[in-house]
């Protein structure tokens, strides 16, 4: 699965980039105050000031590792691009995971 991104901790979220074939931009997953329901997202993903997707907190059944499960969208894509945010083994970075949706 190709990496899309790379992204650092900060004091509301997390910052990086995002870059495919046909998008370079630089983002911020920012925390989620609006937390009202189950199904909130947790984290609220913006770029150029304005907001394209959500990612929720996750754990993987396999191997109990935490990761955001993050949903990017917007009128300009053909589809929604679903990715996963996961630590890097080695650092303080994290790597934006894309994955093909079953079906898609």
């Amino acid at each position: 699965m190709p990496q899309i991104g790379t992204f650092t901790t900060s004091e509301t979220g997390y910052v990086g980039s995002i870059k495919t074939l046909t998008l370079s931009l630089k983002a911020k997953l920012v925390t989620n105050s609006e937390t009202g329901n189950d199904k909130a997202p947790d984290y609220r993903i913006v770029a150029g000031g304005v907001e394209c997707g959500a990612a929720w907190k996750k754990v993987a059944r396999d191997s109990d590792r935490s990761y955001l499960s993050c949903k990017i969208d917007d009128p300009s894509l053909p589809g929604a691009i679903y990715a996963s945010l996961v630590k890097i083994d080695d650092g303080d970075e994290f790597a934006l995971i894309w994955s093909r949706r079953s079906g898609d």
